[in-house]
């Protein structure tokens, strides 16, 4: 009855070793396909920065746009990340019940010190029991490791966005202080021109009104 009680526990953490692996394949996944839009995003936004002839304004906006998508696409990564620690806690949990499962067949051991010890591994019961409990240790040791990568893959991921997201909002900042200044200078510019017409129009008046006064001389005379 303790060899069935054992072997019952051993298949239930089986199970629940199969639900992890399950669901870190979905958090690969799910990290692939974050992965591919940010080569997307980025990608989108080196395109923007070579379009040439386009207007400022026009461009300025796609770089906050680009960013708004990085920061949704780091909110994910946030999400993907506390998915993982749930799956981490889950891990201890069945890493607690593995060391229980480990006690209960030392117990096992003791009771049956009685028995023969040669007897006691050629038995069917026990050579089930020995497989079962080297699979779920390594399985578990497998998991482990991979949320271990996942987590870390996470940050390094996390990591590099934020760098891009400072990069580009750096470059924006740059570019509207350069539309600034040109703005700056147009308006300069078309001061300047403004009063140098100004300027023709009144020398162009009096030259008319010169010639109209040296006309009626002439016409007097």
């Amino acid at each position: 009855d303790k060899v069935q009680s054992a072997e019952t526990k051993v298949s239930e953490m089986e199970t629940t070793i199969e639900d992890l692996q399950w669901d870190i394949e979905k958090l690969r996944k799910r990290e692939q396909k974050l992965n591919k839009h940010l080569a997307e995003a980025l990608e989108q936004l080196n395109s923007g920065y070579h379009v040439s002839g386009g207007p400022a304004g026009f461009q300025g906006g796609q770089i906050t746009l680009h960013i708004h998508k990085f920061e949704m696409l780091n909110a994910e990564l946030e999400e993907n990340k506390e998915l993982a620690n749930s799956r981490m806690a889950e891990l201890e949990k069945l890493e607690q019940e593995l060391q229980e499962a480990v006690r209960e067949n030392e117990k096992l051991k003791v009771d049956m010190r009685n028995i023969p010890e040669d007897m006691v591994k050629e038995t069917p019961e026990y050579k089930c029991l020995q497989s079962q409990f080297s699979l779920l240790y390594n399985e578990s040791l497998q998991v482990k490791t991979q949320l271990d990568e996942a987590r870390a893959l996470l940050l390094t991921t996390k990591n590099a966005h934020l760098r891009q997201i400072e990069h580009m909002e750096s470059d924006e900042l740059n570019l509207q202080k350069k539309l600034r200044t040109e703005v700056i200078q147009l308006e300069d510019t078309l001061a300047q021109v403004r009063k140098e017409y100004e300027m023709l129009r009144i020398e162009f008046e009096q030259n008319l009104a010169a010639n109209e006064q040296a006309g009626t001389g002439a016409n007097i005379t």
